[in-house]
């Protein structure tokens, strides 16, 4: 490690410990997002799962379009749409997001089109997958919106 790197670092380290402290200054506003996020840590880990069955749904569609089968076109788009929409629950989700609510309406109803697509495909596992993982999430969002 040259000194450079060293005096990075070291800037580094201080950073943080000047963030942790300012930012772990009101006990109570650090409890509360806990709360929140331990409050929320099943509709979270429903939007994750989404992203990853995504994931893999996306990849085996790619492979079907480079063996010139375009059918899942409508699925890879849906898919995409629900990746984007389940990053930003998962986020508004660990942050306690005062817009939790109306992003989880607008999440719920990316996985539904997601959902409705994929179960099309029923012949394809990573999509049954992928409509298993928008019904859980879909799931937690009602409970949100209850």
């Amino acid at each position: 490690m040259d000194r450079r790197e060293l005096l990075l670092a070291a800037g580094g380290l201080a950073l943080t410990a000047t963030a942790s402290k300012v930012f772990g200054a009101d006990d109570k506003r650090h409890e509360h997002h806990h709360a929140e996020s331990v409050k929320n840590a099943a509709l979270t880990t429903a939007a994750f799962e989404c992203i990853r069955t995504a994931d893999i749904c996306l990849k085996h569609c790619f492979e079907e379009f480079a063996m010139g089968n375009v059918e899942l076109a409508a699925c890879a788009a849906g898919v995409n749409e629900l990746k984007i929409a389940c990053e930003a629950l998962a986020s508004f989700s660990g942050l306690g997001s005062n817009h939790l609510a109306a992003m989880s309406k607008v999440a719920m109803q990316v996985c539904d089109a997601c959902y409705r697509e994929c179960r099309r495909h029923g012949k394809h596992q990573p999509c049954l997958d992928c409509a298993d993982a928008c019904a859980k999430c879909i799931d937690q969002c009602k409970k949100l919106a209850a």
